[in-house]
């Protein structure tokens, strides 16, 4: 059995006031690391969020730019401008398309079909490839599995554009507004 001898009580009592501050300030190195952590974490489900609802653009833009000769600060520069830029046109054309439902005019439906093909088609293919050769392409059910992973990433994004409910990001309203705007104004009802 060990014998724990501080001395005195003064003794006694300095050491376990030390130790108390000591496992007080552990704690609070844990509690930043776990904030850290969490902050981090939650910076990466954003981006990922990000990258995944707006991948159709992002892919587009960057093959667009991929064999342009220039910096890679420019070309990201370019690739993201490109994006913003492809997905305000597309949240133009769900401005037109939410106008022509309003105004019950057949053009919707096509309109519909292009917005959900280029939002949600590009990235399904993407991560079905992804997930193919992740897999292996020996697996077995690997095209199974991959179009499980591809069809809950189309109606992942599908869910976040949701192109026939009157709603858009903070960053492309004022196209979106612009879209509604003009097919009202070319849409007129029946």
């Amino acid at each position: 059995m060990e014998h724990w001898d501080y001395g005195s009580y003064d003794d006694g009592y300095a050491k376990g006031r030390a130790d108390a501050q000591v496992d007080k300030n552990l704690g609070k190195i844990a509690g930043s690391f776990a904030s850290m952590f969490a902050a981090c974490f939650v910076t990466l489900l954003v981006a990922f969020h990000f990258i995944l609802v707006n991948s159709a653009a992002l892919l587009s833009a960057y093959l667009f730019f991929r064999r342009a000769v220039m910096g890679a600060g420019e070309k990201i520069l370019f690739v993201i401008t490109t994006a913003y830029l492809i997905i305000c046109l597309l949240c133009y054309l769900k401005g037109l398309l939410i106008a022509a439902k309003a105004r019950k005019h057949y053009l919707w439906i096509f309109l519909f079909a292009i917005c959900v093909l280029f939002a949600c088609g590009v990235p399904t293919m993407a991560v079905y490839d992804i997930a193919v050769d992740w897999m292996g392409k020996e697996a077995p059910h690997v095209r199974l599995y991959s179009g499980i992973c591809a069809a809950f990433t189309a109606a992942y994004i599908y869910w976040r554009f949701n192109f026939l409910k009157d709603s858009t990001t903070f960053v492309t309203r004022w196209v979106y507004r612009l879209g509604v705007k003009n097919g009202h104004r070319w849409f007129l009802k029946k």
